[in-house]
């Protein structure tokens, strides 16, 4: 059985939209798909609104519920893993994002990539919503000396990726669509939660190469991704919001230098010092003031903001 796993905040709209594609897929028709979708406590209707969709639209097999509380993606994926791993018939887990579209052989694919190249993880090449695709992402590149991060393969057609790339050093998954073999990755928290936003899939993968695992990009497995579609909604709703996830980020690239790369941690804090005064000249004062506090008021950054 195949388990995915969508973590659900505010969009709904997209969620469905996601799941109304997985129902397309070769593996669903053939009863072999099992969805799970994790509401992270959204406020408003959001859980119900999915919750009538599966009891009133669905016939698949699926498991929806609401955390107690909103403590970030890494979060929710682990509490969806935790419920998929709970059955024994669990061969494979997707950990895919609500803001992606499916297409009919998607999940064969990548299943296929990961058995050809025997893999213990893959994922999908990210293609833009666009009438004529092109490339998202095909995997992630991180720049250890910068504590930054770029798509690979970006804007280029998907035509010219015609071979699974196996991941190396300072690549990564990038987290919209990834594909484990349980019987490969033996863990029962996949994600850092300390993480509440942004770096869980640069960190996971980092886990998984550094244990000597295989990972890959699928080239012939693609899924449609509407970026970042839910945080762009609560960025709409509060503009606090925005300086929190912003202070998440900053936190976060210091933290990732810290567990994987200590050596170039100064570099790093250097370049967000670049950035303050990047921030200052472009009369972008909010994230001026939130670089500048955690750079030269560090004790006080817990006070800041909270999600």
């Amino acid at each position: 059985m195949i388990y995915t796993c969508i973590v659900n905040y505010m969009s709904h709209e997209d969620t469905i939209d996601c799941i109304e594609s997985l129902r397309l897929t070769n593996e669903y028709r053939a009863g072999d798909l099992h969805v799970i979708v994790c509401d992270n406590d959204s406020p408003g209707e959001s859980f119900d609104v999915i919750n009538c969709y599966f009891k009133t639209r669905f016939s698949g097999q699926y498991t929806c519920f609401r955390a107690k509380a909103n403590k970030g993606f890494a979060y929710g994926v682990n509490q969806c893993v935790e419920r998929a791993l709970s059955n024994h018939d669990a061969q494979y887990i997707w950990l895919l994002n609500p803001d992606c579209i499916v297409r009919e052989n998607s999940l064969t694919e990548l299943r296929n990539s990961l058995d050809k190249n025997h893999a213990s993880a893959g994922s999908s090449v990210l293609l833009n919503d666009s009438h004529e695709p092109t490339i998202q992402a095909a995997w992630g590149v991180y720049l250890p000396y910068l504590g930054t991060t770029f798509d690979a393969m970006a804007n280029k057609s998907p035509l010219s990726l015609n071979e699974d790339h196996v991941l190396g050093p300072n690549q990564y998954m990038v987290g919209a669509s990834i594909l484990i073999d349980i019987d490969s990755v033996s863990c029962s928290l996949f994600f850092d939660e300390s993480y509440f936003m942004y770096f869980e899939d640069v960190d996971f993968s980092f886990m998984l190469f550094n244990s000597k695992h295989k990972i890959i990009c699928s080239s012939r497995s693609r899924v449609v991704h509407r970026k970042g579609s839910s945080v762009n909604k609560s960025i709409q709703m509060n503009s606090r919001i925005k300086d929190s996830l912003y202070l998440k980020y900053i936190e976060n690239t210091v933290y990732f230098s810290n567990k994987y790369h200590k050596k170039f941690t100064p570099f790093v804090k250097l370049f967000l010092f670049f950035r303050l005064i990047k921030s200052s000249l472009r009369l972008d004062f909010s994230k001026a003031k939130i670089l500048a506090a955690y750079l030269l008021v560090r004790q006080n950054k817990k006070k800041l903001y909270s999600v």
